[in-house]
């Protein structure tokens, strides 16, 4: 999908996004909630909202499909909320932490 975007075919990784989301929330596990494949999901449709025109791809929905697409293949935690699945009870102990101070500030 990102490489069908760089080339200005933004029809065409719409088309890829949804025909992704349509068959992970088709399987067996997406049937059944699982988190991982609930975060692959949720991933995707961010995705998604990015390919509404070639300014907004490039300046946002490039850069987002890079960081998902590594924080997913090497199953990384970071501040994703469809990463989640990854992460330890510490990490999540320290998201949250720092979550809610940046929220008092």
């Amino acid at each position: 999908a990102n490489q069908a975007a760089r080339h200005g075919q933004l029809e065409q990784a719409r088309r890829i996004l949804s025909a992704a989301v349509f068959n992970l929330s088709a399987s067996a596990l997406g049937s059944q909630g699982d988190s991982t494949i609930l975060g692959l999901i949720a991933s995707l449709r961010d995705c998604l909202k990015d390919l509404g025109d070639q300014q907004q791809y490039s300046s946002v929905g490039d850069k987002k499909m890079i960081c998902m697409k590594m924080a997913h293949t090497r199953q990384r935690s970071m501040n994703l909320g469809s990463t989640d699945s990854y992460a330890t009870s510490a990490t999540m102990s320290m998201k949250s932490y720092f979550g809610s101070r940046l929220a008092s500030m």
